[in-house]
């Protein structure tokens, strides 16, 4: 696994993207204390040393690469790993690319000065993810690092296995959705609402029942 993990083109590149940003952010900003955080609304509502808004993101890109390289020796389902790869490469690539598009966001307003931003561009690049991630969620096996880890599908393949498969679809449907409803420009309720109730059902009520009906 760490060999394959390590050949991925695609996620250095994101890498090499990030650290190539934030050094750039970091050394030719002046001022120490830049916008980290956004609300709702995409208006600046906290305030961090600019560290928080550059060298932050390649950290954690590049701790996930870690994990993904060394993912089968540390997870005890070595072998559900393994049969994992297909998945492993995308999904370490879509949320990588993911934090590199928050942090553009952030360059953007360090450099601009800007106190807003469009929230739209954020609720379709949630959409987006949450489209590619589903994309892939069914082909992950059973493990304790990626997919829907709660107590009912790591103890069963089969609860793992179904409820994948159907998480799979119902992130495909929630992602559409949210795109959706940014583009007709709906407030956050009207696709935040759903999306929490989808995800509590797929993550906690239909493994549950699942468990208990096999068990049966």
């Amino acid at each position: 696994m760490k060999d394959r993990a390590l050949k991925n083109p695609a996620y250095w590149v994101i890498l090499g993207l990030s650290l190539v940003l934030s050094i750039w952010i970091y050394f030719t900003t002046p001022a120490k204390i830049v916008p980290i955080h956004l609300n709702i609304r995409g208006e600046v509502d906290g305030y961090g040393h600019k560290f928080s808004a550059t060298f932050l993101f390649t950290i954690i890109i590049l701790l996930m690469g870690a994990l993904m390289a060394y993912w089968d020796k540390i997870d005890p389902y070595r072998e559900n790993v393994k049969r994992s790869r297909r998945a492993v490469k995308p999904i370490l690539n879509i949320v990588s690319a993911f934090m590199l598009f928050f942090q553009i966001v952030f360059a953007w307003l360090i450099k601009t000065g800007s106190k807003t931003v469009d929230s739209a561009i954020f609720v379709i690049a949630l959409g987006v993810l949450m489209i590619l991630l589903g994309n892939y969620l069914p082909t992950v096996k059973r493990n304790f690092f990626v997919g829907i880890r709660v107590p009912w599908t790591l103890a069963s393949d089969e609860v793992w296995r179904r409820t994948h498969r159907l998480g799979g679809w119902l992130f495909i449907v929630i992602g559409l959705w949210i795109i959706v409803a940014a583009l007709l420009g709906l407030g956050w309720e009207f696709w935040a609402i759903p999306a929490i109730i989808i995800l509590v059902y797929v993550s906690i009520v239909y493994p549950y029942y699942l468990f208990k009906k096999l068990q049966a």
